[in-house]
């Protein structure tokens, strides 16, 4: 991840609003408009759209100005789509978990393989336009192959949601004001518990963590007219293969708490500096028509569907199939959309429909893997044995399907990963895309889990062993459901080893072995109580198994007294066996 050069500064305090405008007259028909990084379909005249495009498309020159994107190529399609009037707009909006309609004039919608943004025409507020533009920092960010941390994404979304354009000039960086005067109340994080700021904590406990994270980016690419810029971007340089604290000391050459007491005093300045660049308008390049069924439709579905509006969705992926039977892009629609509301025949009747008429859209083949998941996955028994090989590798496939499509998806690999836990072995491919995974996601332990259980389904345990350590080391990333499981898994996996490598013991020499090796791991201390247990319980099986083979040493060589001394000791043993105890018996009456 690689910040460019900063354009030029310039200092402001307050933040500038948007001005309203008009509302445009209501049109009767729909048009399009295609734009090399997007389209748009519009209730607009052509002048009133090809100035949205044109802004739209400054916005991302904005970003590209100062964030190297690697391909714009991998960016998921995005459709605007402009209403006339807020009445038009209104059956869009998002819904809340009751189904009550969201009070709000723009959404911005996001699927892993495609996004959408829904709005009226007329000019809104600079909060309606932030929030927009905040979401397209992360439509934008999605193109990367590596994903920035929490607190960067959405500290670098805050800032540039400010954008504007005056005078021909992009201008970003404005002071937001709410955030300024919630974290002067109420204090800043000290850096490092901010870093350590979870997902799920932002979004539903520490209130501080946006406004923090606007404030530190803000710091990063603007303190002291930008001097920390390219200590930031080392810092995000450096995440990618060392650990935190370290990356952060190498970057800035100061401690946390050096940079907690620089955040703050720039914090309490109340001048803050904004950039500015210089950006062509190029909407008159842009292709505009009158908008197809086709691309009406897909494009007020996709809205429905990204609002939570199911029924309709249904109803434009309906008019979609009824107007192109030949065509995915109905059946798509209407796969997802029954698989939110756990419709699974119906979901199952659209995804083959679309899959047969040749659907590229990556959450189609995504949605059948998970299907196949859920019908065989045995959610009570171990990860490593809860789907039958074949089936493993039929739902691995359907993933990689997927992933060919869209490979910057960790739900696809979460999924990859159950399966190739549970085949028979590791193809090259299957390498391939666990090679992926680890470039798309550095800090992830999940791709080291199938190698795990590959390594230990030949029996090297050694590597099982030393891959599993390495998953849920703290250097790593895992899902919390994965990480529990693990502690037991490898607990199991050195039992199983132990108990296999007992069962081919013949001989005194082969015993000695295994005794050896056994004693080398109950030497260790960091067993769990259960399998400390569970190898004690094979040493004392070892030390029976010796008794015996000595007593049949002893009548092999003609020595009945030490024969019978022998198994008189198993039957004596209170931790022996039944069955040794039955065996031993046996064996004393060979000797009667």
């Amino acid at each position: 991840m690689i910040l460019r050069p900063m354009p030029g500064l310039l200092l402001v305090v307050a933040m500038a609003s948007v001005a309203a405008s008009s509302a445009a007259a209501a049109k009767d028909r729909w048009n399009a408009l295609h734009t090399p990084r997007f389209d748009v379909v519009s209730q607009l005249d052509e002048k009133q759209t090809r100035r949205w495009a044109g802004e739209f498309a400054q916005f991302v020159d904005a970003l590209h100005e100062l964030y190297d994107l690697e391909s714009d190529r991998a960016l998921p399609p995005l459709t605007m789509v402009l209403f006339d009037q807020s009445k038009g707009f209104a059956p869009y909006r998002p819904v809340t978990e009751s189904g009550q309609s969201k009070k709000v004039e723009a959404m911005f919608g996001r699927q892993a393989h495609w996004s959408v943004i829904g709005m009226t025409g007329r000019r809104g507020a600079a909060t309606t336009r932030r929030v927009i533009q905040h979401e397209a920092v992360h439509w934008f960010f999605s193109a990367n192959s590596v994903q920035p941390p929490l607190w960067f994404g959405e500290g670098f979304a805050e800032v540039f949601s400010t954008f504007e354009i005056k005078d021909g000039q992009g201008r970003w960086g404005q002071a937001i004001p709410e955030h300024v005067e919630y974290l002067r109340q109420v204090g800043l994080l000290p850096l490092e518990s901010f870093f350590g700021v979870s997902q799920d904590e932002a979004l539903h406990g520490n209130k501080r963590f946006y406004p923090q994270a606007w404030a530190f980016v803000h710091f990063g690419l603007f303190g002291d007219r930008g001097v920390r810029q390219a200590s930031l971007s080392k810092f995000l340089e450096l995440l990618q293969t060392e650990p935190r604290e370290t990356a952060f000391r190498q970057a800035f050459g100061q401690t946390y708490a050096e940079v907690d007491v620089a955040l703050k005093r720039y914090l309490q300045t109340g001048k803050y500096a904004m950039a500015t660049v210089d950006l062509p308008d190029t909407s008159a390049d842009f292709a505009f028509a009158p908008a197809t069924t086709l691309q009406v439709e897909t494009a007020l579905g996709r809205l429905a569907l990204a609002g939570g509006n199911t029924a309709l969705t249904e109803r434009h992926a309906n008019t979609l199939i009824a107007s192109a039977p030949d065509r995915a892009e109905g059946y798509e629609l209407l796969a997802v959309v029954s698989a939110s509301m756990g419709n699974q025949p119906a979901q199952q009747q659209a995804l083959a429909a679309a899959l047969a008429l040749g659907s590229r859209d990556p959450q189609l083949h995504l949605l059948d893997a998970t299907y196949r998941m859920q019908q065989h996955y045995q959610e009570d028994t171990w990860p490593d044995q809860a789907l039958a090989p074949h089936q493993a590798r039929t739902i691995t496939d359907g993933v990689a399907r997927a992933l060919a499509l869209h490979p910057r998806n960790p739900e696809a690999f979460e999924l990859l990963v159950m399966a190739l836990m549970n085949v028979s072995e590791l193809t090259p491919q299957d390498e391939r895309l666990l090679a992926l995974g680890q470039r798309l996601l550095p800090r992830s332990g999940l791709m080291l889990l199938p190698r795990a259980a590959a390594a230990n389904r030949r029996g090297d345990l050694t590597t099982a062993r030393t891959l599993l350590r390495e998953a849920k080391s703290e250097e790593r990333e895992l899902p919390a459901r994965f990480r529990l499981a693990l502690g037991p898994l490898g607990d199991r996996w050195v039992a199983d080893w132990f108990s296999a490598r007992g069962n081919d013991v013949e001989t005194l020499a082969d015993l000695d072995a295994f005794e050896a090796i056994l004693d080398h791991e109950l030497a260790a201390a960091d067993q769990s109580p259960l399998l400390r247990k569970a190898l004690l319980d094979l040493s004392n099986g070892a030390r029976t198994y010796r008794l015996h083979l000595e007593g049949v040493a002893a009548f092999e060589d003609d020595d009945p007294v030490v024969a019978r001394q022998r198994w008189q000791a198993i039957i004596d043993d209170p931790n022996a066996s039944p069955t040794a105890r039955a065996d031993a018996r046996r064996a004393l009456r060979s000797l009667e």
